[in-house]
């Protein structure tokens, strides 16, 4: 399958090599997992209607870095609600919907 060769090329990219062998092999497991689940998201473009929200943003002086501002620009245009850590900045951004994603910790 074309993705596990990705996949395979990018751990193999991707030295993890902090810990005893059972923490590696867990952190690939872990790294293996995240990639297969980006692998299944839709990928949203960056499209005319996401560049309209953006440099509207621009012109209205939302200070926001870059990256970000494209990212509300296209949640905004999808009429999506962002999942991020990052709430302070994204807060910034007028009609942008944001719900604040909280981190599970392994405790064992």
């Amino acid at each position: 399958m074309e993705l596990d060769r990705a996949i395979a090329q990018i751990l193999k990219s991707y030295p993890i090599s902090i810990g005893s062998a059972t923490a590696i092999a867990r952190g690939y497991a872990l790294l293996l997992e995240t990639l297969k689940g980006f692998a299944k998201a839709p990928i949203l473009p960056f499209d005319a209607e996401a560049i309209a929200i953006f440099d509207e943003m621009r012109t209205q002086k939302v200070r926001v870095a870059t990256m970000d501002l494209r990212i509300a620009a296209i949640s905004i245009s999808n009429n999506l609600v962002l999942l991020t850590r990052n709430t302070g900045d994204f807060s910034k951004v007028p009609s942008l919907i944001i719900e604040e994603l909280r981190m599970v910790q392994d405790l064992s």
